[in-house]
């Protein structure tokens, strides 16, 4: 099984595998453990919990979640090593993976490049060709298009 480098050069993780970002721990990712999000312009920010932190979490009430995604960030933003080892990505991202959360955590953006990037997720739709075959893509709604994600709680904005 390969290995990706995290952690200025020093520790390996299977792949697959990342790092929680609330107690970082190292575990399988999956569409299943994301358990938040935050916008960001058209696309979001996945968040992915180990599976404790996720049984804490669907246990929690609002103020104990909300505080357990701040603990999040303050991790993610305090690191001083890479920040490629927790478990996050995006929305287009995975869509650029084939709906792979392993492989985007993997793989990233692929061979888009940072303005390409800012460029679709700015735009309402768009048609790419990447890792081999077209992806279609279309801008995430507007907060106030879904109602319940602000009820739950389960999204933050990064603008």
């Amino acid at each position: 099984m390969t290995t990706r480098e995290i952690n200025q050069g020093r520790k390996c993780i299977k792949w697959g595998y990342g790092h929680c970002p609330h107690c970082h721990s190292a575990f399988k990712v999956n569409q299943d453990a994301v358990r938040f999000f935050m916008r960001h312009h058209g696309d979001a920010v996945l968040f992915m919990l180990c599976p404790a932190c996720e049984s804490v979490y669907d246990s929690s009430t609002q103020q104990e979640r909300s505080d357990l995604q701040n603990a999040c960030l303050d991790n993610i933003k305090n690191c001083t090593g890479n920040r490629s080892q927790f478990a996050c990505t995006t929305l287009l991202t995975v869509a650029i993976n084939h709906g792979d959360y392993a492989a985007a955590l993997e793989n990233g953006i692929g061979s888009v490049d940072r303005s390409t990037y800012e460029q679709l997720i700015r735009s309402d739709e768009a048609l790419i060709f990447a890792n081999g075959a077209l992806v279609h893509w279309e801008r995430l709604p507007d907060a106030m298009s879904t109602p319940n994600s602000q009820a739950s709680g389960d999204e933050q904005n990064l603008n």
